[in-house]
């Protein structure tokens, strides 16, 4: 009886671990992904320009067609 209720308890504890982790996740998310697409944009605006690098690391990471335009855009613009 007292070892299923230790594994009862480990098993909690290990669910509030990983609720904790996705709610951590989940609040951190968007200033994370701003960040980073900050990044791109600042270190591909830079000379020497490689949009074929950017472009390919983008449709491999970026889901989102969206982000990549965005980024892609900022690049350009910069660029200018």
């Amino acid at each position: 009886m007292r070892a299923e209720y230790e594994r009862a308890i480990a098993e909690n504890s290990a669910k509030t671990r990983r609720l904790n982790e996705q709610y951590y996740l989940q609040k951190t998310a968007p200033r994370f992904f701003a960040e980073a697409e900050r990044y791109f944009v600042y270190a591909y605006s830079r000379s020497p320009l490689n949009l074929s690098e950017l472009n390919t690391l983008l449709a491999e990471f970026i889901s989102d067609p969206v982000i990549r335009k965005r980024v892609s855009d900022e690049v350009r613009k910069g660029e200018q």
